[in-house]
């Protein structure tokens, strides 16, 4: 009798249990790249603003990170994932763009994002705030493999946050 009360009593934790890495995490992606370019440009340090126009922050004291190129694989997620056979890219769907993994319904009115280029010389092109919408950030659970971003209801086709560039 006990054991039946005591299933029964976290039955619904049981049923909500997270069944891949990135359940309740969404992507946010940015292609920026210069007027007329198609091409991604390399070098750019983009971060998370809150309403605020400052560094988003989780748990209340941490910044989130900085968006990362989508190609880039540190030594950590190489040893969690099995490369062999996949594309080059952490999400192979996102394409050539910068990407950050944040809780799905982050984003609020407001928010958006910071876009610097860090040529150490002479910057080639002026900062930028983008704003950003909720429908920005895309659910990734069960689909941060796959080729192609099927969508589901109630959520739009994945598109990267078109940037352009200017001198």
């Amino acid at each position: 009798m006990r054991a039946t009360t005591l299933l029964l009593a976290l039955l619904p934790f049981l049923a909500t249990a997270q069944h891949c890495g990135y359940c309740g995490a969404g992507l946010i992606a940015i292609h920026a790249h210069a007027e007329g370019d198609p091409e991604l440009v390399a070098g750019l340090r983009i971060t998370l603003l809150d309403s605020a126009g400052v560094p988003a922050m989780h748990h209340s004291d941490n910044p989130y990170g900085d968006f990362d190129r989508n190609d880039l694989r540190t030594a950590s997620w190489e040893q969690r994932l099995p490369w062999k056979g996949r594309s080059d890219r952490r999400f192979p769907f996102a394409g050539d763009t910068y990407v950050l993994v944040v809780p799905v319904g982050l984003l609020r009115t407001g928010w958006s994002v910071l876009v610097q280029d860090m040529d150490q010389d002479a910057p080639r092109f002026r900062e930028q705030v983008v704003p950003l919408r909720s429908y920005d950030c895309h659910p990734l659970c069960g689909r941060a493999e796959d080729e192609v971003y099927e969508p589901r209801s109630g959520h739009p086709e994945f598109t990267p946050i078109d940037v352009i560039l200017r001198p």
